[in-house]
């Protein structure tokens, strides 16, 4: 069994200060990788790899803060953080933000961090908001990843009722997650509510709106 410590930068500009081996290979196969430096090399990543990019190009012009760019440093947040079973997020407690730091990211869930994921609408040419997706026959499908093998699916024939049913899904999914895991960050918890309430405001306006100025098949 063979023990690594790489010194040299990760992605460039990750300094991997860490006083123990980060990795344990066997037959240049790797068989153990800490948990910590696993995230922050994932985060350097999505941050600064052109490759990456190609295929997830909201990644572009994201950038660690100074102080992460230290193993050492992202350890001793992530060790303060209740992050077992849970996905780095930097999108929810501040919307739009690019910098991964102590102050923007947090630990969330898969089936909650998957929900807030910006995904591309591939089979309509139209601008149709996340999770409602304009089928050839004219239908509006409403499709949700609820977790990574979890997904669901329902179909209406107008996008007014298919817009207000994808907002009451994600609204239902968010609170039984806030329920279901009382070891949330309170930051994630206040951000969550807050999303909440604005998923609740656009089902309003939706509903006191005219029958067809959602409907782009009047359009």
């Amino acid at each position: 069994m063979k023990l690594k410590n790489k010194k040299s930068l990760v992605q460039g500009i990750g300094i991997n200060d860490a006083d123990y081996s980060v990795k344990i290979e066997k037959n240049k196969k790797i068989i153990w990788i800490c948990p910590f430096y696993d995230r922050w090399k994932q985060m350097l990543r999505r941050c600064y790899a052109p490759e990456l990019h190609k295929k997830h190009p909201c990644y572009i012009g994201c950038s660690v803060t100074p102080e992460w760019r230290y193993f050492s440093k992202f350890r001793l947040w992530m060790e303060s953080q209740k992050w077992e079973g849970m996905q780095l997020d930097k999108d929810l407690l501040v919307k739009g933000n690019k910098v991964y730091g102590p102050d923007t990211c947090c630990f969330l869930p898969q089936a909650i961090n998957t929900l807030f994921k910006c995904t591309k609408n591939k089979k309509a040419k139209k601008n149709l908001p996340n999770n409602v997706y304009l089928e050839p026959s004219g239908k509006y499908c409403v499709l949700i990843k609820l977790s990574q093998k979890k997904l669901y699916r329902k179909m209406f024939l107008n996008f007014k009722e298919a817009h207000i049913h994808a907002l009451e899904k994600k609204i239902e999914a968010v609170e039984y997650a806030i329920i279901s895991y009382p070891e949330l960050d309170v930051r994630a918890v206040f951000a969550l509510n807050r999303e909440i309430n604005e998923m609740q405001e656009q089902i309003n306006i939706i509903q006191n709106s005219l029958p067809n100025l959602f409907d782009f098949s009047t359009l």
